[in-house]
């Protein structure tokens, strides 16, 4: 429920620590996040003492121990005039706190400090939504004005590369409000709510000024901070927007002159034409000398005035070597091999035999699989499952046959020995299972190191340790994202490269019959998305559905269920129809179609499985506001709830319930049957067994409800009249959905 809690607009000054606003800040915040948060501890502008710069590690384990930890340190920092900032992000390992060093960002952050506060404080509100949190710094501008500090917070912390876009767009947010944009790094830190403001010796709480518990998508908000416009009033370039980098391939258009003011500078220029053509002679496309001619050229022709070329060779042998020292020696130029080919009747008498299968009707010998979903998905115990089936020969998901057992391995890089341990554990096999998972499926610990030449070669090591003079059938990684040695997973070209360069190049080091099945990330799908096409969230998506030959993409259908919802692609069978799954005593089954137990209805045909809590949000809160003597027609509706409860735009709320209205969960009720004085005309939505209001007594009639006199004809979308048609053997109208829930 959205409710602004407003604790003190009247921000006073004081020494005391509030420790109930400091409780509400981790909850809201690292309540969901995993890790350790990073606390820095300073001394304030004018304060005096002997006190050092204090570095603390306070774990995510529970909102009271999080809340125990950070109790003495603030109350240090009171007794030492020492500021308390924490880093809106978590790391895994104590003495960590780099930008790299983040693995879970919860929230977006804009930090103004500047300016004229309330007008930026407003218009950004106006363009994101409600903020989560709105803080008092404890600072003020020569206005008199106490400084703000916004916070939207995500319905699941970003992790990953998602992290580097979060950043990105709180920097590019402050830009076009004129606020603090070093929020464009991820570890930096943030003044904590609850401790004191002391600097010039005045003492202010750092103080909530408003919570209000709503969540937001990430991409929704990336999305609006990319729509908005620069704030009025700003003299502020677009061109010195976000991270300022050209792309190559305007670059090679536009001069560079010395000592621009905007845009990129000579030097900057030259490093990336540089770093450019040395990357196409390491990967095979060019000679050095066709990669030297290029830089020459491009300094020749773009830049003015031009380096001297006993500079330029300078910087190009400097990052020859940091090539040659991250990815060894170039590729030899690829030579053109003619293609081969034959015409329609020989290719069609040809009896060449398909590779054996692996798994029936989804996996062969030698195919690329790509099993991908957003966070908290069960991604990996999926590909447990699937390793099981193919070690032991049984059947995956009661569905796909295993014709005879496999050897497979598990390069894994996200759980230690101890978690893998009591993940596999709950998996129940027999005895003779278990002889066969023995022999045929190997797992690595956490695996630290990025798939380059030198992790390439650990793996391969390992894997002859383990398998020796058996060579495995089928190669899991678990998932790219730890393992890329890339810069960018999105990219596709990246991901290509890394699939090309990387993948298949250690696959046919290994076995080169093996398959590969790749564990990967996706954002998190929209409502049209898992309509449509849920392998487009998948990252880089265009080169990585080129790639492979089978796509499973696996995502929850609703927050209080087990059930995921799995999806398939494929290139050379028939694709599998989509499934529900569940996951029991350690296995991944399927649970057959999905049902709503409670209406017979089947959801999965009905809605989008991500958006069945949210439709039941709807459906209740029409019947709350009943309930409350307040009726709606649609556009009061949608615009009375924009933004709230969660429920989203004006749009995201009338697509809704245009919806339902021709699926019969909602149906039209004139507003004569409430009573005139709370409403008068039109059609208005109803819902089953929605209260009468009793304008005058201002209660609920007791025993009566409205009922519906029209309907949208789900074919048409015309509305009609409710007709004996329309009613059941005892009168009443026939609704499609029996029990809805609000919370």
């Amino acid at each position: 429920m959205v409710m602004n809690t407003n604790f003190r607009t009247n921000f006073s000054q004081s020494s005391n620590i509030d420790t109930d606003t400091i409780k509400l800040y981790l909850k809201t915040l690292y309540g969901y996040c995993d890790g350790f948060i990073p606390i820095r501890m300073f001394m304030e502008k004018g304060a005096t003492g002997n006190q050092y710069q204090q570095l603390h590690w306070v774990p995510t384990t529970s909102l009271e121990i999080m809340h125990q930890s950070l109790k003495p340190l603030v109350e240090r920092g009171r007794n030492f005039k020492m500021g308390v900032y924490v880093i809106p992000g978590t790391v895994s390992e104590r003495g960590q706190g780099k930008a790299t060093d983040i693995i879970q960002y919860p929230c977006f952050v804009v930090d103004i400090d500047s300016g004229d506060i309330e007008a930026a404080k407003n218009y950004i509100v106006a363009q994101l939504g409600q903020p989560s949190l709105e803080i008092y710094s404890g600072g003020k501008t020569e206005d008199n004005v106490y400084k703000r500090h916004l916070y939207w917070k995500l319905t699941e912390p970003a992790t990953d590369t998602d992290i580097k876009r979060l950043t990105s767009a709180q920097k590019l947010a402050a830009q076009k409000i004129g606020a603090d944009p070093s929020f464009g790094s991820a570890h930096q830190p943030i003044r904590l709510p609850g401790s004191i403001h002391q600097k010039n010796d005045k003492a202010n709480q750092v103080r909530i000024v408003n919570h209000s518990p709503v969540e937001y998508e990430l991409e929704e908000l990336i999305e609006s901070v990319n729509m908005m416009t620069i704030m009025e009033g700003l003299q502020v370039s677009e061109k010195t927007l976000g991270d300022n980098k050209m792309p190559m391939e305007d670059m090679y258009k536009e001069q560079v002159y010395e000592g621009a003011d905007a845009g990129e500078t000579r030097f900057e220029a030259m490093g990336r034409a540089i770093g450019w053509s040395l990357t196409r002679h390491f990967e095979g496309h060019w000679t050095l000398k066709e990669a030297w001619d290029d830089v020459v050229g491009y300094n020749q022709t773009k830049v003015n005035p031009p380096w001297e070329l006993e500079r330029v060779k300078k910087d190009f042998d400097r990052i020859y070597q940091i090539h040659y020292d991250k990815h060894g020696a170039p590729k030899p130029k690829r030579e053109q091999v003619a293609l081969e080919g034959d015409d329609w009747a020989d290719i069609v008498d040809d009896d060449t035999p398909l590779p054996p299968e692996i798994i029936e009707g989804l996996l062969r010998e030698g195919e690329f699989m790509v099993i991908a979903g957003p966070p908290k998905s069960q991604k990996s115990l999926l590909m447990q499952e699937m390793a099981y089936c193919i070690g032991t020969g049984n059947t995956l998901l009661n569905r796909f046959d295993v014709p005879i057992p496999q050897q497979v391995v598990v390069v894994q890089a996200e759980m230690s020995k101890a978690q893998l341990s009591a993940r596999l554990r709950a998996v129940k096999v027999n005895p003779a299972e278990k002889a066969l998972l023995k022999r045929n499926v190997k797992f690595t610990y956490r695996f630290t190191k990025v798939l380059d030449e030198e992790g390439s070669k650990d793996v391969i090591d390992w894997v002859d340790r383990s398998c020796g003079q058996d060579k495995p059938q089928v190669i899991i990684f678990d998932p790219l994202s730890n393992i890329f040695a890339g810069d960018d997973e999105n990219s596709n070209v990246e991901l290509m490269k890394f699939i090309r360069d990387r993948i298949w190049v250690l696959r046919d080091q290994i076995n080169p019959k093996a398959a590969v099945i790749l564990i990967h990330h996706s954002n998190k799908v929209n409502r049209n998305q898992m309509m449509e096409n849920p392998f487009l969230a998948i990252r880089g998506a265009s080169a990585i559905q080129g790639a492979y030959d089978v796509g499973l993409f696996i995502t929850k259908t609703s927050e209080d269920t087990q059930d995921r919802r799995l999806f398939f692609q494929t290139r050379a069978v028939m694709e599998p129809k989509p499934m529900t799954v569940h996951y029991q005593d350690g296995h991944m089954l399927d649970r057959g179609d999905a049902y709503d137990r409670e209406s017979g209805v089947n959801i999965t045909d009905k809605m989008s499985l991500d958006r069945f809590n949210q439709v039941n949000k709807l459906l209740g809160l029409l019947f709350r506001e009943a309930n409350r003597g307040k009726y709606y027609n649609k556009n009061q509706f949608c615009l009375k709830f924009t933004d709230k409860y969660r429920l989203g735009s004006a749009a995201t709320i009338r697509n809704h319930v245009n919806t339902l209205l021709t699926q019969g969960w909602i149906m039209l009720f004139d507003g004569e049957q409430v009573g005139e004085k709370v409403i008068k005309g039109g059609k208005f939505l109803c819902v089953k067994d929605m209260p009468a209001w009793d304008a005058e007594a201002k209660m609920v009639k007791p025993n009566m409800v409205v009922r519906p006199t029209h309907f949208v004809d789900g074919g048409t979308g015309d509305i009609k009249e409710v007709t004996k048609d329309e009613l059941d053997k005892d009168g009443k109208v026939k609704w499609m959905v029996s029990d809805y829930d609000f919370n």
